[in-house]
């Protein structure tokens, strides 16, 4: 890939302000309206979608940018279920990086030049970088509207915002949807640019997708690691899934896509799995369903972290490679927080997390048993001890398993694996690990299919 196009990825990656020429607002909107939907235009006829109305262009100095991206961020995620994935990730071991500034769960927006808002359906321009350079980012912003005209984004699935994620959430899905949209705008965007209208051959896109991921996270050091995975996930796996399409087929077969677009990470990462129509497994269907407020145990927060999540978790105990290998039998999972008895809703210390996962089968089960041991271990802070049920005269199973430990609090720390799921407790009460059996059995079931 040239140079240039390699900036392009990196800008519609990133986002990033850059230093240029100021535009007066009240005097350039009018021509920046008209500019933009010229190349909407020109990009609409590329992507075979219908131009419509004009788009609506606000152009904006760096304050009111500020404020208008914090707003629509604020509008679509509330502050409970936004601190509710925070404290879960802190219980998992997720939530930051040594050494780094505390996160309120979420990295900082970027100190981005523009964005597309589908609630308000406008264009929203800086008027501080230089109008030229801000073409790429520009241009994938007016993709992203014509898409949200074409195939309409719920208020969950917007550019660069967190879906929206209430108790028994579907987050790994929402990010997978992102990923898709993401996906469609850069690619269209990088076309558009192209010299010859066309992205170059596979084998050179993706060598330089893995460099800006290699630089992006070597350079980062304030975001948690979720929330590094899921933006570099939606930018960069969200454009090779596209540009996979598009290198051996028209614009047409993108739109199919939409029709029935990825369910979950694994089918964002692994383009075989989505044309195989590999579902991911519905755990939470099958679990038993938890007693509301005042009972022994409240469920606080509820989500699915998908492929994407398990090599999350797994990363800081065993590195990059040996954690995407465990990850890629993954089938399905929960993950829930739940609030101890006796707890305050203030006392976070009393909160606890259960995480039921599914494999594709019992071989990949043992795959990820072996290093979600290192990994729990590593966030109870001492190794666990095999703890497996033994029958009198009977071998120990090959398929089966428990491993413990208790931190010096007496929190419980536990890995139950049963087949083809396995279940971990991060820091419970005593009491929490008797409902583990229960769980992993749930989660044994036959699954459902697409």
């Amino acid at each position: 890939m040239a140079p240039a196009l390699l900036g392009i990825v990196v800008v519609l990656t990133l986002g990033h302000a850059w230093s240029g020429a100021v535009l007066p607002v009240a005097s350039m909107e009018a021509l920046v309206t008209r500019a933009v939907n010229d190349d909407a235009a020109a990009l609409s006829t590329a992507r075979g979608l219908r131009p419509g109305r004009p788009l609506v262009v606000r152009v904006l100095d760096r304050p009111h940018m500020r404020a208008e991206r914090e707003a629509a961020l604020r509008a679509t995620r509330s502050p409970r279920a936004t601190d509710a994935e925070a404290r879960l990730l802190g219980v998992m071991g997720m939530g930051g990086r040594p050494g780094a500034a505390p996160s309120p769960g979420s990295a900082a927006p970027l100190d981005v030049t523009g964005f597309y808002d589908p609630a308000s359906k406008r264009i929203y321009v800086g008027n501080w970088p230089s109008f030229a350079e801000g073409r790429a980012a520009r241009l994938k912003d007016i993709a992203e509207a014509l898409l949200d005209r074409r195939f309409p984004m719920s208020e969950h699935e917007r550019r660069g915002r967190e879906p929206s994620r209430d108790a028994e959430g579907e987050g790994d899905a929402l990010w997978a949807r992102m990923a898709l949209l993401e996906g469609d705008a850069t690619v269209q965007a990088m076309e558009r640019l192209a010299p010859d209208g066309a992205l170059p051959p596979m084998p050179a896109l993706l060598d330089q997708l893995d460099e800006v991921r290699r630089t992006i996270t070597a350079e980062d050091r304030v975001s948690a690691p979720l929330d590094l995975a899921r933006r570099l996930f939606v930018a960069l796996d969200g454009t090779t899934f596209v540009a996979g399409v598009r290198s051996r087929a028209p614009w047409s077969a993108v739109n199919q896509v939409w029709e029935h677009p990825p369910a979950s990470s694994e089918q964002i990462l692994h383009p075989e799995k989505y044309d195989g129509h590999e579902a991911p497994d519905d755990v939470a269907a099958r679990l038993p369903k938890l007693p509301g407020r005042g009972a022994p145990d409240e469920l606080v927060y509820s989500d699915t972290l998908g492929e994407l999540g398990v090599r999350v978790f797994l990363q800081r105990a065993v590195g990059d490679y040996k954690a995407e290998r465990a990850a890629a039998g993954w089938g399905g999972d929960r993950v829930r927080l739940l609030r101890a008895p006796g707890a305050s809703a203030a006392d976070v210390t009393g909160e606890y997390a259960v995480w039921v996962t599914t494999w594709d089968g019992a071989s990949d089960a043992q795959d990820f048993v072996e290093q979600a041991l290192q990994a729990l271990a590593a966030v109870a802070g001492a190794p666990l001890g095999e703890v497996t049920p033994r029958r009198r005269g009977r071998p120990a199973p090959h398929d089966a398993g428990r491993w413990r430990v208790v931190d010096r609090r007496g929190r419980v720390f536990v890995l139950d694996w049963q087949g083809r799921a396995v279940t971990l407790l991060f820091g419970g009460p005593p009491v929490a690990e008797a409902t583990l059996p229960s769980l992993t059995a749930a989660g044994t079931r036959r699954r459902g299919s697409r």
